[in-house]
């Protein structure tokens, strides 16, 4: 297609010329704030060289030609880049080599090195990034843009905030806005703006009988911008030499649960810095890792990892127990006589514990009760005897006992049942989950079950109304 707008807008006078700080150096502070405070990494510079302000505008003005009245927004941009030793150019760096990794060897990362530059002037590389009109995450994605190229968007998940799915969503977008319009700069304008954003400033250009055929001050501004911004992250003479925040990254680990998992039940089992999974995982807004969700692992200290795979049924059973409000009440507290000082109660696991629901309601760590009990794993078993140390206040926690929910009726059974064979962990209500429409109550009549206890290998028969 051939080109049909000038770049540069006719500047009428000096009230017309850009002068105002331009808004991506807010985008971007916010950016080195966020990577700074998630790091705890000083603020340094980690390139092997440093242009000066007046170096680098001579690379912007060796690297293409600008009209003269754009020649303040590059020294600008020249002064930006260069204070207090290059550490905002470092950093930027630095992440930009981080999301290569998130990206690993794929056509994503391929799209990253040839245009970083417009997530660079969307969020500043800002992965959790909340702008206006909707844009989040590390390219600013906009809701609408979001679901029509598969991300999940919704109370619970936002993927726009992963850096891998977000940037999938990118190079869909921009190949097709490169199919729409076939004309490099209005694909840069229409992937940093909107394409009815873009439609709107084409359709001043053509009705203007002033500036025929060129592209209003404001969006050839943009386009002026996005220059600056790519002759400065493919500067042959910048490179990183020790990259800060990949050996911050290398502390960490990607698991990816079998079942739900609350981040403060998991940070109470595994003793993990209160609020530290939700900084670490910002795609999981309510601090919840669905049950069936796969598509982004849990991320956390490489630490806490391997702990939490040696207990990751409790933390599944205490966040179960914490989703279904069973730990919302407080647990009433009842003075019995107790051994002196320093001695241990003993207490007898009953169907339906799991250690951490124990260790929470005796006011003491999982980890405790494993060193107490010589447990090698939090695998427990009904009638199991437990030593409970240091009892607050000598007193003994009792569980309140909820007043028995009216059962429903059940109704009789049609058809032919289904099988399950339980497996180690499941319960009844967890078992009728599975079954829309059928209850725990259900499942144990059907089998008379009594006290809804059942072991791992019981085959159990399950009557599907949806069949």
């Amino acid at each position: 297609m051939k080109r049909l707008f000038s770049l540069f807008a006719f500047c009428f006078s000096a009230v017309l010329c850009p002068a105002q700080v331009p808004e991506v150096f807010s985008r971007l502070q916010q950016a080195e704030d966020y990577w700074y405070d998630l790091t705890k990494l000083k603020a340094g510079n980690a390139l092997d060289s440093c242009p000066s302000a007046t170096n680098l505008a001579a690379h912007f003005s060796a690297s293409f030609t600008a009209a003269t009245y754009y020649e303040p927004l590059a020294a600008d941009y020249a002064r930006f880049f260069s204070r207090h030793r290059c550490e905002a150019l470092s950093l930027y760096e630095e992440v930009a080599f981080f999301a290569l990794e998130q990206l690993q060897d794929s056509l994503y990362a391929n799209f990253f090195r040839s245009n970083g530059y417009l997530a660079v002037f969307l969020t500043g590389l800002h992965p959790v990034f909340d702008g206006d009109f909707g844009r989040k995450g590390f390219w600013g994605l906009t809701y609408p843009t979001a679901r029509k190229y598969g991300l999940r968007v919704d109370d619970l998940i936002d993927e726009r905030f992963s850096i891998l799915h977000a940037t999938r969503v990118a190079w869909w977008y921009y190949f097709d806005l490169q199919v729409l319009y076939n004309e490099a700069d209005l694909v840069r304008l229409a992937f940093v703006t909107s394409p009815a954003a873009l439609e709107k400033s084409i359709q001043a250009s053509i009705t203007s009988a002033s500036n025929e055929g060129s592209l209003p001050l404001e969006t050839a501004q943009t386009l002026f911008e996005l220059d600056l911004l790519r002759h400065v992250f493919h500067a042959d003479w910048i490179g990183v030499k020790t990259n800060r925040v990949l050996g911050y990254d290398a502390q960490f680990a990607d698991i990816t649960p079998r079942g739900l998992v609350r981040f403060d039940a998991a940070e109470e089992v595994l003793a993990l810095p209160k609020g530290g999974l939700k900084k670490w995982n910002p795609v999981f807004l309510q601090g919840v890792y669905p049950e069936n969700y796969r598509n982004t692992p849990l991320r956390m200290p490489k630490k806490y990892a391997e702990k939490f795979k040696q207990l990751e049924d409790t933390i599944t059973a205490l966040s179960v127990a914490k989703e279904l409000g069973i730990l919302d009440k407080p647990p009433v507290v009842q003075a019995v006589k107790t051994p002196s000082a320093g001695a241990a109660v003993t207490y007898k696991v009953k169907p339906g514990d799991a250690l951490g629901l124990i260790a929470t309601r005796h006011g003491v760590s999982v980890a405790d009760l494993m060193q107490w009990n010589t447990l090698k794993n939090d695998k427990i078993f009904v009638g199991q005897k437990l030593l409970i140390y240091n009892v607050k206040e000598q007193l003994e926690v009792a569980t309140p006992t909820p007043a028995a929910p009216k059962k429903e009726p059940v109704e009789k059974p049609k058809g032919t049942p289904k099988i399950y064979v339980v497996k180690e962990g499941d319960n009844l209500w967890m078992i009728s989950q599975l079954y829309p429409g059928v209850s725990a109550d259900a499942i144990a009549e059907w089998n008379a079950i009594k006290n809804n206890q059942i072991y791992p290998g019981q085959q159990l028969k399950i009557y599907d109304s949806n069949d």
